[in-house]
Parts: C-alpha cells; structure tokens; sequence
C-alpha cells in the first residue's frame, strides 16, 4: 500500500524500521526493515537512538532519531506505517513537524479479517481528534493529492511529515 502511495507522491521517503524479529523468505535486510539482535536494539534504545518503539508479539519495532533528523535537515517529506502509540511518541517529539493521518475503512466489512482486539484493552493515549480522518471525499493528504481508491484502501495509522 506504501509502494502504490510513493508511486503517486515520488517525494515521499519511507521508513525502514529496526525489529528483532526474525527476517521471512520474501524481505531484504535494509529495504523492508533492518534486522538487529534483541541486544543491538537495546543498547540502541539505552542510547536513545529511537523517535519511537514497541515491543509486538515478543519482538521490539522501532524508528531511528537519525533518519527523522537528517531526513528533516535536508527538507525530506517522511512517511511512516505506526500504531497509534509509536504515532504519538513522534508527534512529542516532532510537534511542528508532524501531521497524524488515520485513515479508516468505509465499515469493519470491508476488511479481510477482523482486526484482532488487544488483551487487555488499551486506552488511546490521546483523543483521536487531533487525528485527521481521510476518505474519498477528503483524499487531500498534507496538500498532496492521492486517489480516492488509494484513501479508500489505507486501513492503517500513517504518519506524515511533509514540508510546508
């Protein structure tokens, strides 16, 4: 879905993420994330060496700070695929920089599967009004314009900075 989004909008920079996970058949070390062992990431996470991290399923996730600073320096436009908490993480630390899109299905049954519920329950740890919400009849993405199929097809949190 990123891939279809950056052919649109060529000057969008992705983020690869840092994971502990183990790598799959069909993912490239360096393109789809970078895969460290658990000690890496936590001496870089010792070394706040993250804008935001998480640890899914028993494996850490998580962005570096040097890619989000140097990508700003040069005036880059940043998109990252986040949960809403590594979202707010970036949004403390990025205020200004920051636009926060959520982008939700026209109905729960029009997804493949159901979104699996966490166990306990997890509060938002901010209301979602400072969340934009996009549809067809809002496709604008920070002044950027996509699709509306392409709106209509993001059911995820995506996090854009975008310069001004």
């Amino acid at each position: 879905l990123l891939g279809r989004l950056k052919k649109e909008i060529p000057a969008l920079q992705e983020s690869i993420s840092y994971t502990t996970r183990p790598i799959r058949n069909n993912e490239i070390d360096g393109e789809h994330y970078f895969f460290i062992k658990k000690e890496k990431f936590e001496e870089m996470l010792r070394n706040n060496l993250f804008v935001e991290w998480a640890k899914v399923h028993s494996h850490f996730y998580g962005t570096s700070k040097e890619f989000v600073d140097k990508g700003l320096q040069k005036g880059l436009s940043l998109i990252f695929d986040l949960d809403v908490q590594g979202a707010d993480q970036i949004k403390n630390l990025y205020p200004q920089e920051t636009k926060i899109i959520f982008v939700a299905p026209p109905s729960l049954k029009v997804l493949p599967e159901p979104i699996p519920l966490p166990n306990p329950p997890i509060k938002p740890l901010r209301p979602f009004a400072n969340l934009i919400p996009a549809t067809a009849a809002n496709s604008g993405i920070i002044g950027l314009r996509a699709s509306a199929n392409l709106i209509n097809a993001l059911a995820r949190l995506r996090v854009v900075f975008a310069k001004n």
